[in-house]
């Protein structure tokens, strides 16, 4: 990916005048919702607050070349259990709650290879670094899709999973209903 991120892109929120395109994303068919979470859900949550919706657009063609969406969280962490209570301390953080490249942007421009990577650095790190000087934010995290491939990749962008039993504990505690089968990485800011 050519180091010149910013000539090439424009990162921006998703808004109403983009309904017209949000179609014509595609993902690679391991990718779960991810295309239909653009067309069908992210202008509400947008709308709602309930999570901040990128888009990546090509400069040149205007194509969305890819989108990812942010909110605000937490990482549960030292789970207490008793009969009547669970207890755990909460870390703030930022949740990359959708996160996508698409897939016929990339067939069309195969000299654009390694966009996911660069939408991480230039794009989603920044972010969540200024969401961290302003309100205080711990940790970056993701739900995964559970495929080895993504995990692997997820890890050259620095995110790690917890242990096994750690993980356990915070799918119990905070992983949404819509992550189901997904897997808990985080990275600290």
């Amino acid at each position: 990916m050519n180091p010149n991120f910013y000539d090439l892109y424009e990162c921006r929120h998703l808004c109403k005048n983009d309904i017209d395109k949000l179609h014509e994303f595609t993902v690679r068919k391991d990718g779960g919702n991810l295309a239909n979470y653009l067309d069908s859900q992210a202008i509400y949550d947008e709308e709602e607050h309930n999570a901040r919706v990128y888009l990546v657009i090509d400069k040149e063609t205007q194509e969305i070349a890819g989108y990812f969406a942010l909110k605000a969280g937490f990482v549960a962490v030292h789970a207490k259990r008793n009969l009547f209570s669970k207890e755990f301390d909460s870390v703030p953080g930022v949740e990359l709650a959708n996160f996508a490249v698409n897939s016929s942007y990339i067939q069309n421009h195969e000299n654009r290879k390694g966009l996911g990577a660069a939408m991480f650095e230039y794009c989603i790190l920044p972010i969540a670094r200024q969401a961290q000087e302003i309100i205080g934010i711990k940790f970056i995290y993701i739900f995964a899709l559970p495929y080895q491939a993504l995990i692997k990749r997820y890890e050259t962008y620095g995110f790690a999973r917890l242990n096994k039993l750690q993980e356990r504990n915070t799918h119990l505690l905070i992983r949404p209903r819509y992550d189901e089968g997904c897997t808990f990485m985080y990275q600290t800011l």
